[in-house]
């Protein structure tokens, strides 16, 4: 009786251990998501911002635009035909 007992209590032992093991998995998992959910909003932020400083410098000065837009396009062309 007295094997018997300790098994099941060893076992009960395990199974708790196991069960407190999942929830902090599950907690960090929570964490990590919320903390990606925020970094994720901060990026889409920040994106807005961008685009809205771009199309205030192009509304602004719309030929300076055309010549930053004409000579990336002459750069990376140079790139692609370049092997």
């Amino acid at each position: 009786m007295a094997v018997t007992r300790r098994k099941s209590t060893m076992t009960t032992r395990m199974r708790n251990g196991a069960h407190e093991g999942v929830d902090t998995v599950a907690d960090s998992l929570d964490s990590l998501r919320d903390r990606a959910s925020d970094y994720m909003d901060q990026g889409r932020e920040r994106a807005n911002e961008l685009v809205e400083t771009f199309e205030y410098t192009i509304h602004e000065r719309p030929l300076m635009a055309l010549l930053v837009a004409g000579a990336i396009g002459f750069v990376l062309g140079c790139f692609i035909t370049r092997r």
